[in-house]
């Protein structure tokens, strides 16, 4: 959740203002700060990812010990070992009672994980806009330069005089 109080106070920030000015410089900054949290926010979700792997993983595993318990308690049942059918009916239960919470971790890993792509996502558009918006504003500093250099290399005796 750090994260994303962090982003939403970036984005909240008063770039704006900062970006009023059209320097490329400040918006090179802001493109920087926000480089550097789209990096930590992709280590983040690289790390939420594994634990939601993890997460299925263990609740796979879970269903099959459960499964397996059943299959064992009513093996005992037609054998007529009620008390080794009742071990294996409390194992199943424990199992269950464990899996109710695993599935509950893993509800909570994928709403991590997709917090975390929305939050991605988000900060692809606002980099994207903002590499746009220092093309447009770069572009017309660049283009007066070359155009001044232009004049200069075409009438090379205005220089001189």
């Amino acid at each position: 959740m750090s994260i994303l109080k962090r982003f939403k106070h970036i984005v909240v920030g008063d770039y704006d203002e900062f970006l009023e000015c059209e320097n490329p410089l400040l918006i090179n900054e802001v493109i920087k700060q926000l480089n550097y949290e789209f990096a930590s926010i992709m280590m983040e979700l690289t790390l939420a990812m594994n634990a939601l792997d993890a997460a299925k993983s263990k609740v796979e595993q879970g269903e099959e010990m459960i499964s397996q318990h059943f299959k064992e308690a009513m093996t005992h049942l037609h054998m007529g070992q009620n008390e080794e059918a009742r071990v294996f009916l409390n194992k199943k239960a424990i199992l269950l009672e464990k899996q109710t919470m695993l599935k509950e971790e893993c509800n909570q890993a994928e709403l991590h994980v997709q917090k975390l792509k929305e939050l991605q996502k988000e900060l692809e558009k606002e980099i994207s806009s903002l590499i746009a918006r220092r093309e447009r504003v770069s572009n017309p500093v660049d283009k007066q330069k070359s155009s001044a250099g232009m004049t200069n290399t075409v009438n090379p005796t205005l220089s001189n005089i």
